[in-house]
């Protein structure tokens, strides 16, 4: 079941409440899609070894205010510290 701290978007069908869903359209867009929301992660190449990476927490209109949305940013930004030590890994 895919974590969904929002209430769910309206008109889903039983399937699509139940997905968690990753696309990456190669080579600078990633979407991560749940219930309730998307994470849309923008890489913008600045150098052969730098990039800028620009995330985006997609909630609907009804969501927006939601005090829960300060909690999924954070959830994310969790997430990606520690991928952000298992990838200085790789690279060293």
């Amino acid at each position: 079941q895919p974590l969904a701290l929002l209430p769910e978007i309206p008109g889903l069908s039983p399937g699509q409440r139940r997905e968690f869903l990753v696309v990456a359209v190669f080579p600078t867009l990633l979407f991560a899609v749940n219930p309730d929301s998307m994470v849309w992660y923008q890489l913008e190449p600045r150098a052969v070894d730098r990039f800028t990476l620009r995330i985006s927490v997609c909630v609907p209109p009804a969501s927006a205010g939601d005090e829960r949305v300060a909690q999924l940013r954070l959830f994310v930004d969790a997430v990606h510290q520690q991928d952000i030590v298992a990838c200085a890994g790789v690279q060293s």
